[in-house]
C-alpha cells in the first residue's frame, strides 16, 4: 500500500502541475521550430479518427497551440482528406469513415507565414479480435481471467487493460461508486492469463470492494504502430496509430 500511496502522491503533483499551466498562444506568434505535436490515429470497428495535439513543449505545463486563421492540419487516408477542427479541449479532430487495417495516414500542417509540416506519416495496425474472454462470462476472486486474441505478432507488443466500475467503501466505510483502470504492456504472442486478485491488487482496492457485488470489467487489447513525425516540427513529439478492441464480462469480489 505504501507504493500505491506514492504513486498517488506523484500523480497529485502531476495533476496540480496540468492546472497551473497550460496557457493558449496563438499559432501566428511561433514558428514551425517552436511547435510540439502529439498526433494520435484512433481506430475502432467503423471508423478512424484522428487526434492532433500541439503544444510549445514535450513537459506536461506546456502551453497548448490554437491554429490561427490560415494554418491547418489536414489528414489523408486512402485518397480522401479530412479537415482537423479544433474541439473544446484544444485537440484538433477529423474522422474518416473507415476501419481498413494497412493503411497509410499522413497529417499536414500548412502554414500561411512560416514552413510548413507536411510529412507526419503512420501505418494503421491490421484488424484485431478478442477470442477470449467470452462477453458477460462472471469471474470470482481467486480465479483467473484468459485473455485472447488474433493475429498474434510475437515480434511485437500490445497493451492489455483492465477497467472496473464499481461500488467501493470509502474512508468512512460508506459505498461509492467509482471507476478504476490499468493496462499491462505484454508481448503480442496472442494469450495472456491474469488472477484476478493480482488485478485488484494492481488497482489498489482489492480490499475496498463489497463483497459478493458483481461489477462490470472492461477487457482491452490494443495495438500500436508508431509513425514517423515531420522533421519541421522543432520541438519534437510523435505520431501513432493504435487498434483496440473491448470485450466486457462480469467480475464478483
Amino acid at each position: 500500500m505504501r507504493v500505491i500511496r506514492n504513486i498517488a502522491a506523484v500523480l497529485f503533483g502531476i495533476f496540480a502541475i496540468v492546472l497551473s499551466g497550460c496557457a493558449e498562444v496563438d499559432s501566428a506568434d511561433l514558428r514551425t521550430s517552436g511547435f510540439y505535436a502529439d498526433i494520435q490515429i484512433v481506430v475502432d470497428d467503423s471508423n478512424t479518427q484522428v487526434q492532433a495535439r500541439l503544444r510549445t513543449g514535450r513537459a506536461l505545463d506546456a502551453d497548448k497551440i490554437v491554429l490561427s486563421p490560415g494554418d491547418n492540419l489536414v489528414a489523408s487516408m486512402s485518397g480522401e482528406s479530412v479537415a482537423l477542427n479544433r474541439s473544446d479541449t484544444s485537440v484538433y479532430i477529423g474522422v474518416f469513415n473507415s476501419a481498413a487495417g494497412g493503411e497509410e495516414v499522413s497529417v499536414s500542417l500548412s502554414r500561411i507565414n512560416d514552413t510548413d509540416a507536411p510529412d507526419s506519416l503512420v501505418v494503421v495496425p491490421d484488424w484485431l479480435e478478442i477470442t477470449a474472454p467470452h462477453y458477460a462470462k462472471t469471474y470470482n476472486a481467486g480465479e483467473t481471467i484468459t485473455v485472447a486474441w488474433s493475429p498474434a505478432n510475437p515480434s511485437s507488443t500490445v497493451s492489455v487493460g483492465f477497467f472496473l466500475n464499481c461500488q467501493v467503501r470509502d474512508s468512512n466505510g460508506l459505498p461509492s461508486g467509482v471507476s478504476f483502470g490499468r493496462g499491462f504492456l505484454v508481448v503480442d504472442d496472442g494469450t495472456r492469463t491474469f488472477a484476478v486478485n493480482d488485478i485488484l491488487d494492481v488497482l489498489g482496492i482489492r480490499h475496498r470492494l463489497i463483497s459478493g457485488e458483481s461489477c462490470p470489467l472492461t477487457v482491452t487489447v490494443k495495438r500500436t504502430t508508431q509513425g514517423v513525425l515531420d522533421r519541421a516540427y522543432g520541438k519534437g513529439g510523435s505520431i501513432s496509430a493504435s487498434r483496440k478492441k473491448t470485450v466486457v464480462v462480469n467480475l464478483v469480489p
